[in-house]
């Protein structure tokens, strides 16, 4: 039997918009409209780096970078360990090359290069476009995103054929992913924040030591916040770090010749 405070509650669920119906009858606001018109510019900007794409014109290093991705990976590995940087953006510019010219096998292995470079902005913008709007609305994604591509010499960094683009890639990825870590402690988190930062070391020595400052942070921020399971922070902490230094292990012979030379010259 239905009482009259049953009905007179189900009448109101019946009656009241849900929350979704409420979000998409809720006009868009002027900082939303900002913050998309942001991003849209900076989708603009990317497509524009795309574009140029087109062109073959490198200079000397990348010249040098489209000698190692032309050598098998075994030989690939052996150059990197003589070279001055990991190997991580050799082995990607290697597999996207190839993988293209697996469809296309007359396309311009150069022209290829460079798109791959600018493949990590497009990541950038997805991340602006889902993770940070999500958590802090379109207007802080819009001027992520916009800051980043618009950022002096972009053009030229989107499209050249060097591992700067994939290492600014993979350390605001896991910066991104240390926030959600302080938010919400979800171990998804904790794991890509692990994979982006031993992805950052192997992509450029600079990259490796920021790595290592988030790392650094991300434990100062956990002692000082002591929220609810702190120990089990602490703990997943301690497992990445100690992950991050096996998973390091077989190139550190190489890194410390690396930048004992880099040091010497």
């Amino acid at each position: 039997m239905i009482t009259g405070k049953e009905k007179i509650f189900r009448g109101k669920r019946q009656t009241e918009p849900c929350d979704t119906e409420r979000t998409k009858s809720r006009p868009v606001s002027v900082s939303d409209a900002a913050g998309i018109l942001l991003f849209l510019l900076a989708a603009g900007m990317a497509i524009c780096s795309l574009y140029l794409c087109g062109s073959a014109d490198i200079w000397y290093d990348e010249l040098f970078t489209m000698g190692f991705l032309e050598q098998p990976v075994g030989r690939l590995l052996s150059l990197a360990a003589r070279d001055v940087h990991p190997p991580l953006y050799y082995l990607i510019g290697k597999a996207v090359v190839e993988a293209v010219s697996i469809f296309s096998p007359g396309a311009n292995p150069v022209v290829i290069a460079k798109a791959a470079s600018v493949l990590p902005y497009l990541g950038l913008l997805c991340y602006a476009g889902f993770l940070v709007r999500k958590r802090d609305g379109w207007l802080c994604a819009g001027l992520f995103a916009f800051c980043l591509l618009a950022m002096p010499q972009m053009s030229n960094y989107t499209t050249e054929v060097r591992m700067y683009g994939w290492a600014l890639f993979f350390l605001t990825a896991a910066f991104l992913h240390m926030w959600e870590i302080l938010l919400t402690g979800k171990r998804r988190h904790w794991a890509s924040f692990w994979i982006f930062g031993i992805c950052a070391a192997y992509c450029h020595y600079f990259a490796a030591v920021s790595a290592a400052c988030l790392y650094m942070a991300l434990a100062a921020l956990l002692l000082w916040k002591r929220k609810d399971g702190i120990r089990e922070n602490i703990a997943l902490w301690l497992l990445c770090a100690a992950l991050s230094v096996l998973a390091y292990l077989p190139w550190l012979p190489s890194a410390i010749s690396q930048v004992s030379a880099v040091r010497e010259d």
